[in-house]
């Protein structure tokens, strides 16, 4: 019997695709490879590994192409990945399947998300919850062309989702580079404008146009998009407390704070506080001195996978790594204890000593100690570990 189908959509993936299907060849019955059009050795590569291969034309939908998938697949599970994907600790996964109670419809796992800052250049980690292990399963279907997802339809269907711990899938974005980045966000924000205009009320696409545009340094439209979502009495919630979310990112590293203070007083009430709240918030306080303020946020911040109450949206609470959670929280002692921020620097290392945030705040302070020779060192780790992030001495 096949227990664990992977199953994933390419066009020209040559680039990622040996790494990511070595990574959770041990643990799948079958590949399901579903091509659009390669003009590259990605199907050579997909052959090396045993995969069925299906041709598809491209119909501008990446739910339909993963939902064909779905129906070439064998397997009592379906594992999806992306070409520049990978999996780690995938033995995890089929301990969690074989415990799976059968009203379980789909696990959420961790997506590492690597990718360099647009605006500085800056390595950075984001982990987040996303439904890519479902139940093989006729009314278990990807919905949206863009931005697809199936966990909304797992609920509906009458199942569960449960979560997978101590397993991740690897996104290796800082692998592409930047013009290809644009174009694919070029080409998503087309997806999201077409679907929009059919439907002005797909809040989802509407959420995701603002992210879009916030991602080309569109800052007031982008703003435009999450405040009209926000307002609108039929959109739903999780959509509408992402909206207020981003629109607080972007005005607190826009230092627009007065903004963001006003922003907060006025919705934060509507909605339950949770890990994202705090680490948002806490920055706000962190920005404008308030550090007490800021340490109590901070320590309330989640540092592992979670599940929350949701329709299948945003299948996971938003949480950082521990390293993360230690260096924000030495943030708040940086000004007025810089012992103790040096303390929380070293913990916070010793998590991740490549954490190029925690090294550099770190060289600061032995440079405000007069410990010059200490300081460089650390920032010249800074820099080859990550020579993309513009850093000028000066800063020093």
């Amino acid at each position: 019997m096949i227990n664990l189908s992977l199953c994933i959509i390419t066009k020209n993936e040559a680039k990622h695709l040996d790494k990511c299907l070595a990574s959770c060849i041990s643990i799948c019955d079958e590949i399901i490879l579903v091509d659009s059009g390669s003009s590259d050795s990605t199907i050579e590569i997909a052959k090396k590994f045993g995969a069925k291969i299906y041709q598809i034309d491209w119909r501008d939908d990446y739910s339909y192409a993963r939902n064909i998938a779905i129906e070439k697949a064998s397997g009592k599970w379906i594992l999806f990945l992306d070409g520049d994907e990978y999996l780690v600790n995938g033995n995890k996964i089929l301990k969690s399947l074989e415990k799976a109670e059968d009203v379980v419809g789909g696990f959420y796992i961790e997506r590492k998300d690597a990718f360099y800052h647009p605006e500085n250049g800056k390595i950075c980690f984001v982990p987040i919850g996303i439904t890519r292990i479902i139940k093989n399963h006729k009314k278990i279907r990807f919905e949206e062309p863009v931005h697809e997802f199936a966990g909304r339809s797992v609920l509906k269907s009458g199942f569960k989702l449960s979560y997978i711990d101590k397993a991740y899938i690897h996104h290796n974005i800082i692998a592409n580079s930047k013009t290809f980045l644009n174009q694919k966000q070029k080409k998503y924000l087309r997806l999201i404008e077409n679907s929009v205009e059919k439907d002005p009320k797909n809040f989802w696409q509407r959420y995701h146009q603002g992210k879009t545009l916030w991602f080309f340094s569109r800052y007031q439209d982008s703003l435009n998009v999450f405040q009209e979502v926000l307002n609108d009495p039929t959109c739903a919630i999780e959509i509408k407390k992402a909206s207020y979310r981003n629109i607080l990112a972007i005005l607190v590293r826009q230092k627009e704070y007065q903004q963001a203070k006003d922003h907060v007083d006025r919705y934060t009430h509507l909605f339950n506080i949770e890990s994202e709240d705090f680490f948002l918030h806490g920055d706000l306080w962190l920005y404008t001195g308030q550090y007490k303020k800021a340490l109590k946020s901070y320590a309330k911040i989640k540092t592992n996978i979670h599940p929350t109450n949701t329709i299948g949206y945003f299948p996971s609470g938003f949480y950082l790594y521990k390293w993360q959670k230690l260096f924000r929280i030495s943030l708040c002692f940086y000004k007025k204890a810089p012992l103790v921020s040096l303390f929380l620097l070293n913990l916070s290392l010793l998590y991740n000593n490549r954490y190029v945030d925690a090294l550099l705040l770190k060289s600061r302070i032995f440079k405000n100690q007069g410990k010059r020779n200490k300081s460089c060192q650390l920032f010249q780790q800074v820099k080859k570990i990550n020579p993309e992030w513009e850093i000028m001495y000066k800063d020093l």
